[in-house]
């Protein structure tokens, strides 16, 4: 019967073959065969096959309620162990033997006997694998939190990386992984752009620095070259490069299919993406850009077939229910993208659009769909007013209002103060409206994104 020890289900990540084992009460060989031959969801840090491995508690625990589900008991585990040493062959000189061929019978005798341990050891470690060094449980938990998207999240991951650097300064995985959180945080205005894009960019190339064929390192470098230095041709060397010293680093894949959606290259979207998630089959952030990329490109049922079932099952994700109100919002099913919308706040704990979220409601019972986009934008005013909305976002919201002076103008305040979400320009299904307008067309220009895909 299989059955996990939830002990250890608080602390979400487990580290290590032998904690694994533990989690499910079994030994070592019997974890990996079932990670071998029935998918138990356990990770590798990146790197080559000596990397350590990693899984969380919820992955874990779904899949065992699978093969429960499935009646499937785990073969027990033979009284005779796979890696027990086997008695060599004992020969013994004919009785006949005497002098010189005696020895020479003990010779072949002690040949044989180092000859048969060394099969023994060397089968014994092809099973085993080659040792593994531990993972800095700092950066694995780091990893983990920057999967959530939440901004205490992030700003654990942060935390946790500075410390692993203190602990280790030579450490370029935690170099490279602060990199990552820092772009990120920057692009989600979880911190100012300026004070977050600079201090990724050291952080990826102090990762290069240390070892020049890291392609966690170049992978964060060509991120932050995208959406901060705005150098989108060399992104997109620095992205072909991470991916050539590592195909099978998933981040990277991850972060150029984004990369590449931002400027309507939707066929190297998808493909990165897709890469990705075989990569990092049971990553649900993956999944839900994955989800963005075919929204963008007009896949919109295939999006929103990712989108709800992954709303359900992490409940505690911000980007499903995120994606999910922009999609509902751009189909003008504006019940459905208040519900969202009210989601992603309450994760995020974002009381500012909370209050959008319920005045907003009430427009639209009273008035409908016009009275709440109105209500929608002269919020949107409040918050630019008072600093806590984007030049950007209300650019976005007088579109939808309607207000193509408005928001034209408030695009320009938006690139002259290279707000991450600019890059977005050509994407955002508000702004399709726009893209005849001259000024439109020579704003595309100046933020230097193609023109030429769709």
């Amino acid at each position: 019967m299989l059955e996990a020890n939830h002990s250890r289900g608080a602390q979400g990540l487990i580290t290590g073959w032998k904690q694994i084992a533990r989690h499910f009460s079994k030994d070592e060989r019997t974890v990996k065969r079932w990670a071998q031959g029935r998918g138990l969801p356990v990770h590798r840090t990146p790197g080559d096959g000596r990397s350590a491995v990693f899984a969380y508690v919820s992955e874990l625990d779904a899949w065992l309620t699978r093969e429960a589900a499935l009646d499937v008991a785990p073969r027990a585990v033979t009284s005779i162990q796979d890696d027990a040493p086997v008695p060599p062959v004992a020969l013994a000189a004919p009785r006949s033997a005497t002098g010189s061929s005696r020895r020479l019978w003990l010779l072949a005798a002690v040949l044989v006997g180092v000859l048969s341990a060394a099969s023994i050891w060397f089968a014994s470690a092809q099973r085993r694998g080659p040792t593994v060094a531990p993972a800095d449980p700092l950066v694995l938990e780091a990893r983990f939190n920057i999967e959530k998207r939440t901004g205490d999240a992030m700003r654990r991951a942060i935390d946790l990386y500075q410390q692993a650097i203190a602990k280790n300064p030579l450490s370029v995985e935690a170099h490279a992984g602060l990199a990552d959180v820092y772009n990120v945080v920057s692009q989600y205005t979880l911190i100012a752009p300026g004070a977050g894009y600079p201090r990724a960019k050291a952080a990826a190339e102090r990762a290069i620095e240390l070892d020049p064929t890291s392609s966690a390192g170049h992978a964060a470098l060509a991120f932050n070259t995208f959406y901060w230095s705005r150098d989108f041709k060399r992104a997109f060397q620095l992205f072909a490069k991470a991916v050539a010293l590592d195909p099978n680093n998933a981040d990277a894949h991850h972060w150029y299919a984004l990369c590449a959606m931002q400027d309507r290259d939707f066929a190297t979207a998808l493909r990165e993406i897709d890469l990705a998630q075989q990569l990092r089959p049971q990553s649900a952030l993956i999944r839900a850009n994955k989800a963005l990329i075919l929204f963008h490109a007009g896949k919109t049922e295939e999006a929103v077939a990712i989108l709800r079932p992954l709303r359900e099952s992490e409940p505690r994700l911000l980007s499903p229910p995120e994606y999910l109100a922009t999609l509902y919002l751009a189909a003008g099913h504006y019940q459905d993208f208040l519900r969202e919308y009210r989601a992603a706040a309450q994760i995020e704990n974002n009381p500012f659009r909370l209050a959008i979220a319920e005045a907003a409601q009430a427009a639209l019972d009273q008035g409908g769909g016009p009275a709440m986009l109105a209500t929608y934008h002269a919020l949107h005013k409040d918050g630019y007013a008072q600093g806590k909305v984007a030049a950007f976002k209300l650019a976005l919201a007088a579109a939808m209002t309607g207000d193509r002076t408005g928001a034209l103008a408030y695009l320009q305040v938006s690139f002259q103060r290279n707000e991450p979400d600019i890059l977005g320009l050509r994407l955002e299904p508000a702004l399709l409206g726009l893209h005849g307008e001259p000024e439109f067309k020579a704003l595309v220009r100046e933020v230097g994104l193609s023109q030429d895909n769709g």
